[in-house]
């Protein structure tokens, strides 16, 4: 990683990943939700001040019974309770968002665990729904092909004793085997 014009080193992702499936409707939602929670405010709001204004209206003459002006009162009761909404609406939004997540973390985690036991079967309850699982399920069945044509070639060298056959078996293992830890080719 190579510094900034400051000198600093910079950690942050070069990419910024968006998972249009998992985000896209519930950031619709959202803004959705917000646009009728703002119509909805200001609804209530014009109705408090007509109805605040109806019942002032032929007392010119007395002297207001509250010393804040009516606009902040009902300003201030509107933004209260935006917030109280906004405020529950987060913590739903959260717990669902959180529910969406888990629903693609969890299948992806107990594969990776059967892998890490060296478990290459695919678990009769694993969905592929999400792209990222599809993708863990594409690679699982790639490497357990690529175990079958492992044992296949360690099979065969036990039988095989002529030097051609014994170096197409190792150029097919050196193929197929990972190179310093890191993957297939």
């Amino acid at each position: 990683m190579s510094p900034n014009k400051s000198g600093a080193y910079h950690h942050r992702r070069r990419r910024c990943y968006i998972d249009r499936a998992l985000q896209g409707p519930l950031l619709a939602a959202l803004l959705l939700f917000e646009l009728l929670l703002l119509v909805v405010a200001l609804l209530v709001l014009q109705h408090n001040l007509t109805a605040a204004i109806e019942e002032q209206i032929y007392r010119a003459h007395q002297l207001p019974t509250s010393s804040s002006p009516l606009l902040i009162r009902e300003l201030a009761w509107v933004s209260l309770w935006l917030v109280g909404v906004n405020v529950a609406a987060i913590m739903l939004m959260g717990r669902l968002w959180s529910r969406m997540v888990q629903r693609v973390v969890n299948p992806l985690q107990r594969l990776l665990n059967a892998v890490s036991r060296l478990d290459l079967r695919l678990q009769e309850d694993f969905c592929g729904e999400h792209q990222v699982l599809r993708q863990a399920e594409a690679w699982l069945r790639h490497e357990r092909e690529r175990c079958t044509q492992l044992q296949a070639i360690a099979a065969r060298l036990d039988g095989q004793a002529t030097p051609e056959h014994l170096r197409h078996d190792l150029l097919e293992l050196r193929r197929l085997l990972p190179r310093d830890g890191g993957g297939t080719e």
